[in-house]
């Protein structure tokens, strides 16, 4: 019984530092950090699911990808890019993996000034 008095007491006081009122805002940003990087993985986990569903229709068949003919309406179904740059006249934009970006096929797609698609091209790992 005296061993689990002593071995009780050690652990306060050495949790006694962890929750000192000092300690404490640090305490909290951890775990706003910890909330924040668990809903970032949510949020790329469903990025993903949507360009799996994107690659699996460019992968299929082009013409499946005919009827997204603006890039507001590709983005209202298969979500944000990872990146839009311009090149020239045209847009640029890429969709990928967000959880294993380095690893995933990529898709281009090109847009004009008033955001029509002019064409997008999938490179996959053997072509890069």
């Amino acid at each position: 019984m005296y061993v689990i008095s002593l071995i009780l007491i050690f652990s306060l006081l050495g949790c006694g530092g962890c929750a000192s009122p000092g300690s404490l805002d640090q305490v909290f940003a951890l775990k706003d950090y910890a909330d924040e990087k668990e809903a970032q993985d949510v949020w790329a986990r469903a990025q993903d699911k949507r360009f799996d569903d994107l690659l699996e229709k460019a992968e299929a068949s082009g013409a499946l990808l005919d009827r997204y003919r603006d890039k507001k309406s590709i983005v209202s179904i298969f979500g944000e890019p990872a990146f839009c740059r311009a090149r020239g006249a045209e847009e640029q934009c890429l969709y990928r993996s967000m959880v294993n970006p380095g690893r995933s096929p990529k898709i281009y797609f090109y847009f004009d000034a008033a955001g029509y698609q002019l064409r997008r091209e999938i490179v996959t790992m053997d072509k890069e």
